[in-house]
């Protein structure tokens, strides 16, 4: 996963920590995923598309853009409730997308075609920016 640097941020963290845990917790929780938002529309349309039809683990078939349709996005609240985890990825059901994204191995013979890491990158500022732009308005808005 690739490191990134948020600038601004310690003077959020002193006001977070103002705060009541619980509350604190639902402003980083939502401010993080509002941030991911747009990752997730990337990835849906960097990721590559079959032209048929297909049959999953279940055995029901699905039409071809089946894996972008199932990129979803998760955030997780920290079980010591100090911090939030947002992934970004396809479904159990869409499990091949790990496939495309890191290939397979020699016996397999399918190269690595990166597509969730490249729309990271593509929307990393912009991820940025908005998870500290929501997160000011939600510390300012449980401070009233």
């Amino acid at each position: 996963m690739p490191d990134f640097r948020l600038d601004g941020v310690a003077e959020l963290q002193k006001k977070l920590n103002k705060l009541d845990r619980a509350v604190a917790i639902r402003a980083l929780s939502s401010a993080a995923s509002y941030a991911m938002t747009p990752v997730t529309g990337a990835a849906r349309r960097a990721v590559p598309r079959g032209s048929k039809p297909h049959k999953t683990y279940r055995g029901r078939t699905v039409a071809p853009g089946f894996l972008s349709r199932n990129i979803k996005k998760k955030t997780r609240r920290w079980k010591n409730k100090k911090g939030v985890t947002v992934k970004v990825g396809p479904t159990r059901e869409a499990f091949y997308g790990q496939f495309l994204e890191f290939g397979k191995d020699k016996k397999h013979r399918q190269r690595a075609n990166p597509w969730l890491e490249p729309a990271f990158e593509s929307q990393k500022d912009k991820v940025l920016s908005r998870f500290k732009s929501r997160l000011s308005d939600k510390i300012k808005a449980a401070a009233r």
